[in-house]
């Protein structure tokens, strides 16, 4: 079951290594329809995403007892003050490669009957339900098939759009994050970052998102 497969193959530490975190809970059937959703606005008003200080990127680990292979292709945006605003996540067996999960995380304080929805390009959107949300964050997830994955080969960008609730007008706001795919076929078939790669990826995304930082607080201490 994929349901366990971050726990066996030491995802989790590989992902949080380098400012992830993602962890798949349950498989779920991807024949709901897209809700209907407010227009779009900027993440947060004022600050843009900046698209992935990493890119995207794969971790392959062996079952310690089975040697079985288990990988996640992951990407996450980042906004201009180094906050996080999504994180996309493939997981699958080596074994088992048309098994795939697809999780999302995003922050908390959204609304969770629609889902999130994602499209490609101008291909139809399919919408993935939230399964759980944490202190700082909510997931969502659910099976895909090959035929999407072979979608975002062939696209040029991937929407992520969540709702937020708006505590001024009422109703909701439609939240809209561009991922770019450019990168996504060379990672996703590709062998994986080894743990040498990852650490040298963990210290680089530090010291970027450490600058974006530093760099918002210089503009809004001197505006």
């Amino acid at each position: 079951m994929l349901r366990k497969t971050a726990a066996r193959f030491g995802w989790n530490g590989a992902l949080v290594a380098i400012g992830l975190a993602m962890a798949p809970v349950t498989a779920i059937a991807q024949d709901e329809a897209p809700e209907p959703v407010p227009d779009a606005v900027p993440p947060e008003e004022g600050q843009g995403v900046v698209q992935g200080l990493s890119g995207w990127n794969k971790f392959c680990n062996p079952d310690p007892v089975t040697q079985e292979r288990g990988c996640v292709v992951v990407f996450q945006a980042i906004q201009e003050n180094g906050g996080m605003v999504a994180q996309v996540a493939l997981s699958f067996l080596e074994a088992e490669p048309g098994n795939i999960i697809l999780s999302m995380i995003v922050p908390t304080g959204v609304l969770l009957v629609p889902g999130i929805q994602l499209q490609v390009d101008s291909n139809e959107p399919t919408t993935v339900p939230y399964v759980i949300c944490e202190p700082t964050l909510c997931r969502s997830e659910r099976q895909v098939e090959t035929a999407f994955v072979n979608q975002l080969k062939a696209g040029g960008e991937l929407i992520v759009s969540f709702l937020r609730p708006d505590l001024e007008a009422g109703g909701a706001v439609r939240i809209d994050v561009p991922v770019t795919l450019i990168g996504f076929t060379a990672a996703y078939d590709g062998p994986g970052r080894t743990p040498e790669e990852a650490q040298a990826l963990q210290d680089r995304t530090e010291e970027a998102r450490q600058r974006l930082i530093e760099q918002q607080q210089q503009l809004n201490e001197n505006p």
